[in-house]
C-alpha cells in the first residue's frame, strides 16, 4: 500500500541512505516524517518518539474530522434555528435552513 491509497495514515521513512533532497521529495509526496538511521541507539529512541507523535496527530485529526461531521449533521438537520455569528465582525457567518 502506498500513501496515495490512504493519505491520512502516518508514514515515516527511516532510511540508511539519503540527503536533504531525498527528504524534501519524500515529504512533498506525502511522507509524514523522514529520519536517517545512525549508529547510536538514540536514533531508535527518536524514531519511537516520531512514531508516537505521528500516531497521536493522526488520532487527533481523526477525532476533529468526526466532531466536525457531527456538528455539520446537527447543524443541517436541526429543526431549530441556528446562527453562527462572528462577534468581532458583528456579522452572521452561517445559518441553517
Amino acid at each position: 500500500m502506498d500513501t496515495a491509497e490512504r493519505p491520512e495514515l502516518p508514514f515515516i521513512l527511516f532510511t540508511g541512505k539519503g540527503s536533504e533532497e531525498v527528504a524534501s521529495e519524500a515529504i512533498s509526496t506525502g511522507v509524514t516524517d523522514y529520519l536517517r538511521k545512525g549508529t547510536s541507539t538514540e536514533r531508535y529512541e527518536l524514531l519511537c518518539n516520531r512514531i508516537r507523535n505521528a500516531v497521536e496527530r493522526y488520532y487527533a485529526d481523526r477525532r476533529l474530522r468526526q466532531s466536525r461531521r457531527r456538528f455539520r449533521r446537527i447543524f443541517e438537520q436541526s429543526h431549530d434555528a441556528i446562527m453562527i455569528v462572528d462577534p468581532f465582525e458583528d456579522e452572521i457567518r452561517r445559518t441553517n435552513e
